[in-house]
């Protein structure tokens, strides 16, 4: 009641300062007219709202009624009448001053968007007055003009239609696009204009006519006689061949010829020595028409010039005389000679050993290489000569062979008459261990031996893998691990502790993990949904979501000895980025737990059950702020406020 009366003495306040000195028309009352407007099939539809014979209006509130399964209000844009628009289930006008608006002209744009599905008719919108009154807060009457929004096809299967070419002389048509559906054109077809005669080049025809024909109609044709050119030469007359005169018509480049008489006179080259003069005989020079390849022949005089061979010695000239060479005409046979002068070189004979030492396996031997001249018999050289050393007589020296740690020599070679080593005998390096491979020795160790001597062997530790699991454990009994050595092969085994026992809850997906110590004996999961979220969270969120989890042996609840690892689902639709857990303790407050995401799931270790509650805090709600005297809830504090808070009291 006090804040009734607070509303009502702020009201007043307001509408004390609001000038009361507006009079009403008289005449035609206030009309609020919406026009109407065609649309497409899910296409959207913009109208006017407007307001005509305004007499003085403070505040304006109607309601749009139509066929909401077909159009949408999508927007509501304010026009120049009133200072503000409120859109909700309502529209609704009012002046920031509280006084009256008396301007005519647009209250509002609407925009509709139009269902792909509606029908193709009209669809109304109805104009619903719920209060149109002045800045007395008196009603002031009003009427109203209602719209509607015709909905046209939406043009969804168009087809073409094939326009037609235009002729020569004849209009064509363009593809046009119509709406299976409706009928109506969507793009009409356009009309071509006749395209006119397009002729092509002049071609020949025959030999006194040319043509042309046109491209759009092979049956356009037009004819005209050649014009003839002066004319061309184009084959030359010759001794041996008729020549030929070229005419062309300017118009088509059609041709047509006449013939040049044959000409009587030769052309002769420069001519060739068919057959050349000699010491013996004339030669004969040949003459060819370039022609008509006709020829004469005219005479060469015979040379004076012989033509000698290279010459053949006939008398070799010797260390002891000169000699002769004869050369000969290669054409007419006759010969002339030339003196060969005396040689200073002689004629030297087979080389003779002489003064002969002989060699042995010990020395070389040697001996004088002399030469003499066939002719004069002098001694032309001499040059002493060494001759090889025999060949030693081989005497071999055995091998001795190498071990593991000694070196051996292989075989060699010497001469038993000298004693000098023929072929040395070299070092064999020891033959080193050449071990097996490593085979179990015990428990601890392996060996390995050497296959070059039995009693060299080498002793390791075992070198264990990682190991397998050979019998797995189970809740109730222990399993076996074996370990295997990865130098010998050998095994050796481990026991494995039994594995932890795991309950799930089926209705909500949450298991627990725990070992054989954290319970005394059999023990029930019990896990309930809580709808309401608890209270003592931090802040208030949109998305949580609460479990009672607890354990029972024998009908009582009872904690565990040690820890438990507790899987949760994640919630459908939480952001798994802003997931937080909360233990809701005895005493009623909220302990943040750390989590980790596993597969989907939220993994936590908790020793004390009770409820636990999910959170996204992604979905944290912030509580909005309140402006005082703001009672209609627009973020300002208007006149507007006070005539609220009036009507409502």
């Amino acid at each position: 009641m006090k804040k009734l009366i607070s509303v009502l003495l702020f009201a007043a306040i307001l509408l004390s300062t609001v000038s009361c000195g507006t009079v009403f028309a008289e005449g035609t009352p206030n009309t609020i007219q919406l026009n109407s407007v065609s649309v497409q099939q899910g296409k959207t539809a913009e109208m006017t709202l407007s307001l005509e014979n305004n007499t003085g209006i403070a505040g304006l509130i109607v309601t749009l009624k139509y066929d909401t399964a077909v159009l949408t209000l999508t927007n509501a844009q304010n026009g120049a009448v009133f200072d503000s628009l409120s859109v909700s289930k309502n529209l609704v006008w009012s002046t920031d001053s509280g006084e009256n608006a008396t301007g005519n002209g647009v209250l509002a744009t609407l925009t509709f968007a139009v269902s792909e599905d509606a029908q193709r008719t009209e669809y109304p919108i109805e104009i619903l007055l719920r209060e149109c009154t002045d800045q007395k807060l008196s009603d002031v009457d009003c009427t109203v003009e209602d719209g509607a929004i015709t909905v046209t096809c939406g043009h969804k299967n168009v087809s073409e239609v094939k326009g037609s070419a235009p002729g020569c002389i004849t209009a064509g048509l363009t593809a046009g696009f119509r709406c299976d559906t409706c009928g109506d054109w969507t793009v009409p077809p356009e009309e071509i204009p006749p395209t006119g005669h397009a002729y092509g080049a002049w071609t020949r025809l025959n030999d006194t006519q040319h043509q042309r024909v046109c491209a759009n109609d092979a049956s356009h044709v037009e004819t005209e006689d050649h014009v003839w050119n002066g004319g061309k030469i184009t084959t030359a007359a010759t001794c041996k061949i008729e020549g030929v005169k070229t005419y062309t018509c300017t118009v088509c480049g059609g041709t047509k010829t006449e013939p040049i008489p044959k000409l009587t006179e030769h052309t002769w080259n420069a001519g060739k020595e068919t057959t050349p003069a000699t010491c013996k005989n004339a030669g004969v020079k040949t003459f060819t028409c370039t022609v008509c390849g006709i020829t004469k022949t005219e005479p060469i005089p015979k040379t004076d010039k012989h033509t000698w061979d290279n010459g053949e010695i006939t008398a070799p000239a010797t260390c002891k005389g000169a000699g002769v060479k004869t050369f000969t005409c290669t054409v007419c046979g006759v010969t002339k000679t030339e003196p060969i002068p005396k040689t200073d070189a002689h004629t030297p004979g087979e080389a003779v050993k002489e003064n002969v030492v002989a060699a042995s396996c010990k020395a070389e031997g040697s001996y004088d290489e002399a030469v003499y001249c066939t002719v004069c018999k002098n001694e032309l050289s001499r040059e002493r000569k060494k001759t090889e050393k025999l060949p030693h007589t081989p005497e071999v020296l055995p091998a001795v062979a190498a071990t593991c740690t000694q070196t051996g020599l292989t075989e060699g070679k010497k001469c038993s008459v000298c004693g000098e080593i023929l072929t040395a005998q070299e070092e064999i390096p020891a033959l080193g261990h050449n071990y097996g491979a490593w085979t179990k020795l015990d428990d601890n160790q392996h060996q390995r031996v050497c296959a070059n001597n039995a009693s060299h062997t080498e002793k390791e530790d075992h070198k264990w893998d990682a190991g397998k699991v050979t019998t797995p454990a189970t809740e109730t009994e222990a399993g076996v691990k074996t370990f295997t050595c990865s130098v010998c092969g050998a095994e050796k085994t481990e026991t494995i502790d039994p594995i932890p026992h795991t309950d799930q809850d089926r209705k909500t997906g949450i298991s627990v993990t725990y070992g054989t110590d954290a319970f005394s004996g059999t023990v029930t999961l019990n896990v309930e949904k809580i709808d309401n979220a608890a209270p003592a969270l931090p802040a208030k969120f949109t998305s949580t979501t609460t479990y009672d989890i607890s354990f029972e042996m024998n009908g009582e609840k009872i904690q565990p000895k040690t820890t438990v690892t507790v899987r949760i689902p994640i919630p459908e639709g939480y952001k798994v980025s802003s997931l937080k857990v909360y233990h809701i303790t005895a005493s009623g407050t909220a302990e943040e737990v750390r989590i980790r995401i596993e597969n989907g799931e939220i993994v936590f270790t908790a020793s004390s059950f009770s409820q636990y509650v999910i959170v996204d805090t992604s979905t944290e709600v912030e509580t909005p702020a309140f402006t005082p005297g703001d009672v209609n809830g627009d973020g300002k504090v208007t006149a507007a406020d006070a005539r609220f808070a009036l009507r409502r009291a």
